[in-house]
């Protein structure tokens, strides 16, 4: 049986949370100049500058969803694939650790990711980030959850109370692990911290 590239678009989609980027749409067959059209018939919907999403792909968790648009929209003009990685307190909220509203999108993106305009629910930090620092989780790039709880307290932008709380679920629920923790090179007061969690949780 021919596949189609309608097919490959709706398998394509169906990864990435219903969403797509006009470059993958091209790669797969579909003309640059008729998007316009595929938008009109109402296929496709325009999310953002280069990005759709496929219409009929049915939505889990809308939240969760979207954070995909967000990631291919690092990929930018040029790149395969996502430059960026979701980060911070959208990451603990990716894994399961957290229950704050997601109004931002927090993304860990290289220290030459420049975009000409940056949408306003995206929030970057510029970090050269190690790919062992990353996982995967619902499909997305995610910063692993001892990290982003890491980023969270060397930030002090959100409360101790909360990252603590995301900690603790994290190790109930082993994703979050000892080895990792104690293995992990910490400053002085960092690891005094930690260590308290680590032992109210044991």
């Amino acid at each position: 049986m021919v596949r189609t590239a309608e097919l490959e678009l709706r398998e394509l989609a169906n990864k990435q949370g219903g969403y797509f980027t006009a470059r993958q749409a091209v790669g797969l067959g579909f003309v640059r100049n008729h998007h316009s059209y595929h938008v009109s018939t109402g296929k496709w919907t325009r999310e953002a500058h280069g990005i759709f999403r496929l219409a009929g792909v049915p939505t889990a968790n809308p939240a969760i969803d979207e954070l995909h648009c967000w990631l291919l929209w690092t990929m930018g003009r040029k790149a395969n694939a996502p430059r960026g990685a979701i980060a911070y307190e959208t990451a603990l909220v990716v894994h399961g650790l957290s229950d704050l509203m997601l109004n931002k999108v927090h993304l860990t993106v290289c220290k030459d990711f420049r975009p000409s305009v940056i949408p306003k629910v995206v929030v970057l930090h510029h970090e050269n980030r190690d790919e062992t620092e990353i996982t995967e989780r619902e499909g997305l790039r995610v910063v692993r959850p001892f990290l982003a709880v890491l980023d969270l307290i060397r930030e002090g932008r959100i409360s101790v109370e909360h990252i603590e709380r995301g900690f603790k679920d994290g190790v109930s629920k082993g994703i979050i692990t000892i080895v990792e923790v104690k293995k992990t090179k910490l400053p002085p007061n960092e690891r005094q911290l930690i260590d308290i969690w680590l032992k109210e949780v044991a």
